[in-house]
């Protein structure tokens, strides 16, 4: 599958100050900053790449396994929702 987010692996990059950014190890850019000093969401948005990574796998070994629909669905649904740009 082909994705249009800046490629992982993300870290989260402390600054000192109340705040955290979020950046790609590849490029350096900035992916995102957040504010009052929360670390669990910084290190949860740095995850974000490897976690959609995962779940693309997990839909296609459990496809290919065919051992809950279901689930197949609904990780196809989050990937969706990663994935799909609104305008």
């Amino acid at each position: 599958m082909k994705t249009t987010h800046t490629p992982g692996d993300w870290y989260d990059k402390p600054t000192g100050s109340a705040q955290h950014v979020v950046a790609s190890e590849q490029t350096g850019e900035t992916i995102a900053v957040v504010y009052n000093d929360n670390q669990a969401n910084a290190r949860l948005i740095a995850a974000a790449p490897d976690m959609l990574s995962v779940l693309i796998e997990a839909v296609e070994h459990t496809r290919a396994y065919d051992t809950n629909p279901a689930l197949v669905e609904l990780f196809k649904r989050v990937i969706s929702n990663a994935t799909t740009q609104n305008t």
